[in-house]
């Protein structure tokens, strides 16, 4: 696929998505807490690495915790 035929999404689109602030993205995203791109001075997310980010955010059950002892 090339990179022009690719649907990126906008700070809006994550922040509807995510149920958070525009504000909430930017920060995360200068931050380096979300994958991003900047395109032109404005920043864009490809859905397929959102997607995988927000699969690794998911709370799984801790391998190492043995609720027994």
């Amino acid at each position: 696929m090339a990179l022009h035929d690719k649907n990126y999404l906008d700070v809006n689109d994550i922040s509807r998505i995510l149920k958070t602030r525009p504000k909430t993205v930017y920060n995360w995203a200068e931050l380096g807490l979300i994958p991003s791109y900047k395109f032109n001075g404005c920043l864009r997310f490809d859905p397929d690495r959102i997607e995988k980010w927000i699969d690794s955010c998911r709370n799984g059950p801790k391998r190492d915790i043995n609720p027994s002892t």
